[in-house]
């Protein structure tokens, strides 16, 4: 994570270009004003690049309005952006699409080559996934389209909840090899979100289909604190038979079980190098990675990497 902002080390004359700043920089092309003239400005942002051309964004600011008009659209680059908004007094407008802050989290697409607005007049927090058009793999028109009918897709409540995992786990997986796969299949997934309401019925049931194993992939890697993860509970979230859960991992090196054993080993491994990480304890670590007995974990462990989680983690500390 790169933190790009962070208000309260600005001057308060100098806050509103420190924060139009680090916007640009970070591709916002619109027009950018503040909302929170009796208070000042107040924000952070943070900014995490992932695998697969996908970056995150973390911004909790005072109120702001994004306006991109006719003379900045279509000269822009061709980004697209998901975004996730705590519930406030905001709006967001978009071609046919009018959504605005409501009792829940709010998610809206947005095209950055067509005028927009966003407005917010209270303080609030936005978490973001943006990418190119190369890497959504989708042409515009199907983003516009997509734009209008976000909410009707099936997979608006799962992509909206990933996002919110992306931004509250991310620093875990942060420039380990797991972080390019994370960014391709957040891709993927975006992906299908769209053409899930945008494709033909073929397209998108297609869509659907080619992203189950990755959708799968990231569930798991969200519950593999969740000792209780099983192949059943597994089927039933995704709405497929265990029959044909088994089968996705047929062509694979690994079966289902010995893959979910190697990355709550995997995860484990990293935790217990962290660095500050010695306050807790081997037995916490390895039941926040899903085993219940620590004894299964450090005997598992071993045959894995060849060492015990005692002697891995004060090797690691010993090299930094």
């Amino acid at each position: 994570m790169v933190l790009v902002l962070d208000t309260s080390t600005v001057p308060p004359d100098e806050r509103r270009d420190a924060l139009l700043k680090v916007m640009r920089s970070a591709g916002v092309s619109a027009e950018i004003t503040h909302q929170a003239a009796d208070r000042g400005v107040e924000a952070t942002m943070s900014v995490w690049s992932l695998g697969g051309g996908v970056d995150i964004l973390s911004r909790a600011s005072t109120g702001i309005r994004l306006t991109q008009g006719p003379g900045r659209a279509g000269v822009t680059a061709e980004r697209v952006s998901l975004s996730v908004m705590t519930p406030g007094q905001w709006r967001f407008i978009q071609r046919g699409s009018d959504v605005s802050g409501a009792a829940g989290l709010g998610m809206v697409l947005t095209d950055h080559t067509s005028t927009y607005q966003f407005a917010r007049t209270d303080t609030g927090l936005t978490r973001a996934i943006n990418m190119d058009r190369e890497t959504l793999g989708l042409p515009m028109e199907m983003v516009r389209v997509a734009i209008e009918r976000l909410e009707s897709s099936p997979l608006y409540g799962l992509v909206r909840q990933h996002i919110v995992h992306l931004v509250r786990d991310l620093d875990q997986v942060e420039g380990s090899s797991a972080s390019a796969m994370l960014g391709t299949a957040t891709a993927e997934l975006a992906r299908a979100l769209i053409w899930s309401v945008a494709g033909s019925s073929s397209v998108a049931r297609g869509a659907l289909e080619d992203s189950l194993q990755r959708r799968i992939s990231l569930y798991v890697m969200q519950e593999l604190g969740d000792p209780g993860l099983s192949p059943g509970q597994i089927a039933k979230v995704h709405n497929i038979s265990v029959r044909r859960l088994y089968s996705l991992w047929a062509a694979e090196e690994l079966s289902l079980a010995e893959w979910i054993m190697s990355e709550r080993l995997e995860q484990a491994r990293r935790e217990l190098a962290r660095p500050g990480g010695e306050s807790r304890t081997i037995a916490a670590i390895a039941h926040g990675c899903g085993f219940v007995d620590a004894a299964h974990f450090a005997r598992r462990f071993r045959t894995a990497y060849g060492v015990s989680p005692r002697d891995w983690r004060q090797l690691r500390r010993s090299i930094e």
